[in-house]
């Protein structure tokens, strides 16, 4: 199965270190500032920092709330009792293949671009956490062509996750290995799918979100700066799973639902900020 699935920071970090900041308001928003709020659409919103653009995406089966001018969402409710939807922040590309950015090309990410010209991409983000049974994750795609930017047609393509917050954190019978990355243990497991992705996923086991036990109370709050993300890349690139030729598209931050979340249920998830920089 699929699992799917953003202020600038002024450099990268000497040290790339990740770091649990007190907890911060929860993100109320200015009335006028907020978009209009998506429900199970399948849909995007683009949101303008004083940066860049982003595009926060509902799913089939979730509704949310995103901000016009700060990088942040919330998910509202489910609506649908569906396998891994995932809402959540996109860059580059949304799913359906349109950019994220419709600004002057000096605002807009350089996307798609080859791994190997990337530059360094870091991110910063905080995050509440209601109880229930799903991640906390980025998601990011990378193509062997470089027009194809899209889930509709993905096959060769490389899907790359880290998730950040998982209840449990630990599944050992799916890791092939583990790796530090950042200061932080990760477990990694790969598999090729039946639609031809190749999926490699790096399950966070010591940093702020790692180990969230599913009954964990409403307003947990997870935060992470400048999270280096091409140690992640690299290490998928030297284990054959991807080529540094490839194309990265798409860099998803969101909650990936898992079927137990039922529908009805209040959600009150939210990344209450998000920064990516660094991409070439």
């Amino acid at each position: 199965m699929t699992r799917r699935a953003l202020a600038v920071l002024a450099a990268l970090a000497a040290a790339a270190a990740i770091l649990i900041a007190a907890p911060a308001a929860r993100a109320a928003g200015v009335a006028d500032q907020y978009n209009k709020p998506m429900c199970a659409s399948n849909g995007f919103e683009r949101v303008k920092t004083p940066a860049t653009e982003y595009a926060a995406v509902d799913s089939a089966g979730t509704c949310i709330s995103s901000e016009k001018f700060h990088a942040a969402f919330m998910i509202t409710s489910v609506t649908r009792n569906l396998s891994y939807q995932m809402p959540g922040i996109s860059w580059g590309y949304v799913p359906t293949g349109e950019a994220t950015c419709a600004s002057a090309k000096d605002t807009c990410p350089v996307a798609p671009v080859k791994q190997e010209y990337d530059g360094t991409p870091v991110a910063s983000l905080g995050a509440w956490l209601a109880p229930g049974d799903y991640s906390l994750a980025f998601d990011t795609w990378f193509s062997p062509v470089e027009s194809r930017h899209s889930y509709a047609d993905r096959a060769g393509d490389t899907e790359v996750m880290v998730w950040l917050s998982e209840p449990g954190g630990d599944w050992p019978q799916d890791f092939l290995y583990y790796t530090e990355i950042d200061g932080m243990r990760f477990g990694v497991m790969s598999w090729e799918q039946p639609s031809g992705v190749r999926y490699v996923a790096y399950v966070d086991q010591t940093g702020p979100g790692a180990h969230r036990p599913d009954t964990a109370t409403y307003g947990q709050h997870v935060a992470y700066s400048n999270l280096w993300l091409n140690p992640f890349w690299r290490d998928a690139i030297a284990h054959g799973w991807m080529s540094k030729s490839e194309w990265l598209w798409q860099v998803f931050l969101g909650y990936e639902m898992r079927p137990a979340v039922r529908a009805g249920n209040g959600r009150g998830d939210d990344v209450s900020n998000y920064e990516l920089a660094g991409v070439r």
